[in-house]
């Protein structure tokens, strides 16, 4: 996980898993913090989920089809 400023703003930057990415079909994860205090997009970054809902309910279909 790492804090990547681009502009003003802080974004999260996030590698996926060998085994996750066939599934999701990205390499890396991105998110906006939507903030350029770098304290704040700290707590930012701890918190919430990283998959956007579509590639969440991706991945759970997968999951659910190798049981």
């Amino acid at each position: 996980m790492k804090l990547v400023r681009i502009g003003t703003v802080y974004n999260l930057r996030r590698w996926v898993p060998l085994n996750v990415r066939q599934i999701i079909g990205q390499n890396e994860l991105w998110r906006s913090l939507e903030t350029s205090d770098k304290e704040l997009a700290k707590i930012r970054s701890h918190s919430g989920s990283l998959l956007p809902a579509s590639t969440g309910c991706a991945l759970l279909r997968a999951c659910l089809r190798m049981c």
